[in-house]
C-alpha cells in the first residue's frame, strides 16, 4: 500500500523535483550501505577519519549523504580497506579521441568497468 502511495505522490511532482528525489533516495541507499560495511568490518568513524585525514564529523556528513562525491566515495572505500567498481553501459555507440586518436571506445556490445 505504501508503495502505491508513494508512486500517486511521484506523479504529483514536476519531472525535475521527481528526479531529485530519485538522486536522493539512491544516495541515501548508498549511504546505508557504507555504514553497513564499515560496522561490519568492526570500523568506527573516527578510525575512518584517521585514515582520510579528516575529523569524525565529516565522516558522519558522508555517512549521511552530505558533500559526497567520487573522489570521496573512492576515499572512504580504500580507509574501510574496500574499492570501487563503476560499470558504465550505453545504448549508443560512441568514442573518445584525443588529438585526432581513439582513446576510448564502446559499442552497443560493450560495458565498460572502472576499478580503483
Amino acid at each position: 500500500m505504501k508503495n502505491t502511495f508513494m508512486k500517486k505522490q511521484m506523479k504529483k511532482l514536476t519531472p525535475a523535483r521527481r528526479a531529485e528525489v530519485k538522486n536522493r533516495s539512491l544516495q541515501l541507499q548508498l549511504c546505508s550501505k557504507l555504514v553497513s560495511l564499515r560496522e561490519g568490518m568492526g570500523i568506527t568513524q573516527k578510525q575512518v577519519a584517521k585514515k582520510m585525514y579528516v575529523t569524525q564529523p565529516v565522516i558522519s556528513q558522508i555517512e549521511q549523504g552530505q558533500n559526497i562525491t567520487v573522489l570521496t566515495l573512492i576515499k572512504y572505500l580504500k580507509a574501510i580497506n574496500c574499492g570501487l567498481s563503476i560499470k558504465i553501459i550505453t545504448d549508443k555507440p560512441f568514442k573518445i579521441i584525443d588529438n585526432g586518436k581513439v582513446i576510448f571506445e564502446m559499442n552497443l556490445l560493450n560495458q565498460s568497468y572502472i576499478t580503483v
